[in-house]
């Protein structure tokens, strides 16, 4: 690298697209924070430009001469002052040779200091590297073009005196340019091309025709058999510059596209790669979290429990369990916390174990419904406080006293409606609910009662088949669900479960799931 640029600020921003861009055009980042590092990496390195941030608290000042002593140590290099929208007018601004702004998005900065790059410094252009092959009998218009060329930054030149010299070194090894002579002894320049787009190594090859036949049919030949670009002899020597340096561009960007496809590519394999085992975890998540569900229905001579659960991506936030507290009292909620996928699934296996550890530590008689929501509500808030987007649950809870069919409940912020079912169809909704888990630290719950009737129906649900969409972005409903369980108070619990998410989804007509889906049905026997 025989230049470099030297940056004197403390809070540099966008660090590593300045180094790849200086390190793309072999230029070498020079970075200093105080004063006296800067005039060492001054004397050492002697940069070709510099940039300087005097409104830096870490630098001595806003001067150019006193902070770099530039008199004495640069006196003659470029210093470019970065300056702040918000910052006190720039002092002996005349000391710069430019100014910039400092700037938060690296899109703009970069295109800013891309122009000043260019402006101060020789910057090369990437295609100026391009292997061309020049394949012309004549030593003046060889002389001519070489001239040319290497006068506008083409160095990596080759020169053939005839077809066949220029077949060889195309084999022995393949230029990215060639300028080919139309008539050239022992194989004239059409031959060439000919054997060029035969074989699969060179076809990419741009070939520029330099000829002097005014002949068109055989111009047409030759573009057909493959030629990219013609010049007829005499020729301007900037029309054929323009034309290389087209060429030229071209067969670079064709080479980066190349490049980055490659690298896509790769990247692609890579994130196959991630994703197989992104999968395997996610589905072995799921198991772990379907292990997590009560193991069975609960089928007893007075009471039954019948469950269906769906996540709508490997893991879901919606789940439910009944526990047995004592051969009187079950206790069942269902519950769905905000959002999908992994963060509300892992929130799930807290909730559970929370509500486990305090119906653990409670005596049956001790217990309700609400005072279970309020200690669940205060520990949530305290462990799942650093959440900073939003997470909350609402879960429908019941305690009920099998012997008197007397149910005690509470509901936190569930919407769906429970739907209780008598035996000759009438239902009803409990609509009866208070304020999510997760929104007040100390929010008091309310105790509600209800006596449930023999061959009574409670179809608890999330919102999972109640948000389902039709084509007109109509939902199916709360009163869907309630008109099946109406006109279906004797059917297997399975059955009806099964009959919900059908309808649901013949509603959506088969949409992809787009939300987790859980059911319970409680049966007074």
């Amino acid at each position: 690298m025989n230049q470099s640029v030297l940056f004197f600020d403390g809070q540099l921003k966008h660090l590593e697209a300045i180094q790849a861009y200086l390190h793309q055009e072999d230029i070498q980042p020079l970075f200093a924070t105080t004063s006296q590092e800067a005039v060492v990496k001054i004397q050492q390195h002697r940069p070709s430009l510099i940039f300087i941030n005097c409104k830096d608290p870490l630098l001595n000042g806003t001067n150019l001469h006193e902070v770099l002593a530039l008199k004495q140590a640069a006196s003659e290099i470029p210093a470019i002052f970065i300056a702040d929208h918000e910052a006190a007018p720039i002092q002996n601004l005349e000391a710069y040779a430019d100014v910039i702004m400092a700037d938060d998005d690296p899109a703009r900065f970069m295109k800013t200091l891309t122009r000043i790059v260019q402006k101060y410094l020789l910057v090369s252009q990437p295609e100026h590297h391009i292997h061309i092959l020049i394949a012309e009998d004549d030593l003046i218009i060889r002389k001519t073009v070489e001239r040319l060329l290497h006068k506008n930054g083409y160095t990596n030149l080759r020169f053939a005196v005839d077809g066949r010299q220029a077949w060889e070194m195309i084999n022995q090894s393949a230029p990215e340019l060639i300028i080919l002579d139309y008539m050239m002894p022992h194989a004239t320049g059409f031959e060439v091309l000919q054997r060029i787009r035969a074989d699969y190594r060179f076809d990419h090859i741009p070939v520029i025709f330099l000829t002097a036949l005014s002949d068109k049919e055989r111009l047409i030949e030759a573009l057909d058999a493959g030629a990219t670009d013609y010049i007829t002899k005499p020729f301007d020597q900037s029309e054929l510059l323009a034309r290389v340096q087209t060429h030229a561009r071209n067969f670079f960007l064709q080479q980066q596209i190349l490049k980055i496809n490659e690298h896509l590519g790769q990247v692609n394999k890579e994130l196959s790669v991630k994703n197989l085992q992104i999968e395997g975890d996610l589905r072995s998540a799921r198991k772990i979290q379907e292990a997590l569900l009560p193991k069975e229905h609960l089928v007893r001579d007075d009471v039954s429990i019948h469950f269906f659960y769906q996540p709508s991506h490997s893991v879901g936030g919606d789940f439910l369990n009944y526990v047995l507290l004592d051969d009187s009292h079950i206790a069942f909620y269902i519950a769905d916390v905000s959002g999908h996928g992994v963060t509300s699934a892992m929130i799930t296996v807290f909730v559970r174990e929370q509500i486990a550890n305090i119906l653990r530590k409670k005596q049956t008689s001790e217990m309700s419904a609400a005072t279970i929501l309020e200690e669940l509500n205060k520990n949530y808030n305290e462990e799942i406080y650093f959440l900073d987007n939003g997470v909350y649950l609402t879960i429908f809870f019941g305690i009920l006293h099998i012997p008197t069919r007397q149910l005690n409940y509470a509901s936190a912020g569930h919407h769906a409606f429970p739907i209780v079912c008598s035996a000759n169809g009438t239902v009803h909704t409990i609509d009866k609910t208070e304020i999510a888990i997760g929104f007040v630290d100390d929010y008091t719950y309310s105790d509600q009662q209800l006596t449930l009737q023999k061959n009574d129906r409670l179809v608890l649900h999330t919102d999972g088949v109640m948000e389902m969409r039709n084509s007109g972005d109509e939902f199916f409903g709360l009163e869907r669900i309630s008109k099946l369980v109406a006109e279906h108070p004797g059917t297997d619990p399975c059955k009806l479960l099964e009959l919900i998410v059908k309808a649901g989804n013949e509603f959506s007509h088969e949409k992809e799931q787009s939300d987790d889906i859980a059911l319970m049905v409680l049966d007074i026997l």
